[in-house]
């Protein structure tokens, strides 16, 4: 059975999630960023049902994005690397579902949660809106996700092994969050 090592990295939107993953990914050759929200912006066959899911800061259907992520990782990560799947599992079904048909494929190295307050997380998507074209970047759908990251990936916290979770306080610079990380990760990792 193909077994691949694994990092959750979960976090509020504008947390910081993507940044410290790219960041990981230069510093570390065995490292490969998943973002299931990339996976998705990539498709050219959005349907309009899921572009509506996706401005209002809805979470998409999960086998919907869990079949997406194996899918993609099947196809294009060697088993050497370890992934760093950058915003999955993010609520209890989701969770469920990495149990149940996902579980077997990973080890599960540990899970970064990048901790940030609420009005930084907005203003950091804004200023993320000014250069980057992404539909759910506006003030309204920011709220709503985090919302959600505060009524339901929280909670999935609760459902992963209290060791395997490593916080990180994601409010300062770029350079101090990737410090954190990275002091974790050596002391986490069997490198």
């Amino acid at each position: 059975m193909i077994r691949y090592n694994l990092i959750f990295v979960l976090g509020g939107p504008g947390s910081g999630k993507g940044t410290l993953c790219s960041n990981l990914v230069k510093r570390f050759d065995s490292f490969v960023h998943v973002s299931p929200g990339d996976l998705i912006r990539s498709k050219q066959d959005l349907d309009l049902e899921t572009v509506a899911t996706i401005e209002n800061g809805k979470l998409l259907p999960t086998p919907y994005i869990g079949s997406l992520i194996w899918s993609h990782i099947k196809k294009n990560i060697e088993t050497d690397k370890i992934i760093l799947l950058d915003g999955f599992p993010r609520n209890k079904e989701n969770m469920e579902y990495y149990n149940l048909h996902m579980q077997n494929n990973f080890n599960l190295l540990a899970t970064i949660v990048l901790n940030c307050e609420d009005d930084l997380m907005i203003e950091r998507i804004a200023t993320r809106a000014k250069t980057l074209d992404r539909i759910d970047d506006n003030e309204k759908t920011c709220k709503t996700r985090i919302q959600t990251y505060h009524e339901e990936t929280e909670k999935v916290l609760g459902l992963i092994d209290k060791n395997l979770i490593k916080n990180i306080y994601s409010t300062k610079s770029e350079d101090e969050t990737y410090a954190q990380a990275f002091k974790i990760l050596i002391e986490t990792l069997p490198f």
